[in-house]
């Protein structure tokens, strides 16, 4: 997998293609890439303009797409970022949900994803009931989702009937 600057290079020197670009990558970081690790549609068209290319959407069999986001336009931007006590909230939950069940996290990672990021990967990867999981997915913005990721991990936490003994 190609890092941005290297792409570019690419295709500043003649490569047509950023072939299979992931979007939102996930084992490289893991095992401890720095790169971003969601690229938006939008954001991958400008690092290709940027290196002087015309980015141009195409299918397996290498024909152009043409397609219309038109009917989606509220679904193409970038979200708003959490607010500062939302984003705590969140991190806060996460410590006491992962210490009762004896998992770990990479506290430095987690500090520094971007909200987006963070949020997407917990919903995730947490080990939630299929019902909690339709909660996250039915959630519209980025904040409803992230309370409701806080709210779900203080529940699962907390001692009592409904949550860990």
């Amino acid at each position: 997998m190609l890092g941005i600057g290297t792409a570019q290079a690419a295709l500043a020197y003649g490569a047509d293609d950023i072939d299979g670009t992931v979007r939102h990558e996930l084992i490289y970081h893991d095992a401890g890439a720095t790169t971003p690790e969601v690229l938006s549609v939008e954001h991958i068209q400008r690092l290709i303009r940027e290196a002087g290319r015309e980015p141009v959407e195409r299918d397996t069999l290498y024909r152009q797409v043409m397609t219309d986001y038109h009917g989606f336009a509220a679904d193409r931007h970038e979200p708003a970022a959490l607010d500062p006590a939302t984003r705590a909230g969140l991190e806060e939950s996460l410590r006491p949900y992962l210490d009762a069940r004896g998992l770990s996290a990479d506290w430095e990672a987690v500090q520094s994803a971007d909200d987006e990021a963070l949020v997407t990967t917990l919903a995730s990867v947490l080990p939630f009931e299929p019902a909690e999981k339709q909660a996250l997915l039915e959630t519209i913005t980025l904040a409803e989702r992230a309370q409701t990721l806080s709210t779900l991990m203080s529940f699962a936490a907390s001692p009592g009937p409904s949550g860990l003994q």
